[in-house]
């Protein structure tokens, strides 16, 4: 290779990390927002022969979540960007746990053994460790209200299709398919504002064209709990005419056992205050 298609190539892969920092933290809030909404039952829909409808298994799900104060979670988010010839793909895994009544959180990603991103949430302060270095940011990384009134808003036009019942985490949980409009996909991205207050939204849809949405939620047969949520995404990244398929996985596990989530007292001492959750 001349040193000026090295160059050319070097460029191409900087721009396809960059966008895959992006769809990172588009891919991980769908998640969690996703999550929240269904525990509240925001989802309405239809069902099939000789199963639940999924209204009556959203109904007691939001009745259960009431009771939940504590749970772990762990996640799988695989994504694949080609442009011109040059392909990246990346697997990110991350585990997390929640205290509601602490209104805390603490999550970490790695891609392969190495960290990638570490948050604690306490409050309305959040703790982010990102490039090698820990930051404090006066703002919650993810608020489960505002989640909630967006996905509450697409909820009302989506349809539920309750499919089988899988074992899930070892326990057996009904599956449940979410057939989300076309007309509706750019929605998901003002979610992504509440994990980086820093992307522009409006830039973002231009950027990233979705062309395909799966979604598919797993709740516990026994409790009613939400047990695993799965997203697909197939979008266009118009800015580099690349194309990319995006897959996030979460499991969540072990609900109400006890949890205190405490940031350690050097990451309190050496992290330096930002207005930027993901500093440049």
């Amino acid at each position: 290779m001349t040193e000026k298609t090295i160059e050319k190539v070097s460029k191409k892969r900087s721009k396809l990390r960059a966008i895959v920092i992006i769809a990172i933290i588009v891919a991980i809030v769908i998640g969690g927002g996703l999550w929240y909404a269904y525990t509240q039952g925001f989802f309405s829909g239809g069902s099939i022969q000789k199963l639940p409808p999924a209204t009556e298994i959203i109904q007691k799900c939001s009745i259960a979540s009431k009771n939940i104060k504590t749970f772990k979670y762990n996640l799988k988010l695989e994504q694949t960007f080609s442009s011109e010839g040059v392909s990246q793909s990346i697997v990110i895994t991350g585990e997390g746990e929640v205290n509601r009544t602490q209104k805390a959180t603490h999550v970490k990603l790695s891609v392969g053994n190495q960290l990638f991103n570490e948050v604690y949430v306490v409050g309305n302060i959040s703790y982010v460790y990102y490039g090698g270095k820990w930051y404090k940011v006066y703002r919650p990384l993810s608020v489960p209200q505002q989640a909630a009134n967006i996905t509450q808003i697409l909820a009302k036009k989506c349809d539920m299709t309750v499919k089988t019942i899988e074992t899930v985490n070892g326990k057996p949980a009904y599956r449940i398919e979410v057939n989300v409009p076309k007309s509706l996909y750019y929605e998901i991205y003002t979610i992504s504002s509440l994990q980086n207050p820093n992307i522009n939204v409006s830039a973002l849809r231009k950027m990233m064209k979705i062309n395909k949405l799966g979604i598919t939620v797993w709740i516990y047969k026994d409790t009613y709990y939400t047990a695993r949520v799965y997203v697909y995404m197939e979008v266009n990244i118009t800015s580099i005419n690349a194309t990319g398929t995006i897959k996030v996985t979460m499991n969540y596990i072990d609900y109400n056992k006890p949890i205190i989530i405490k940031v350690p007292p050097e990451v309190v001492k050496n992290a330096i205050p930002t207005t930027e959750i993901y500093p440049s």
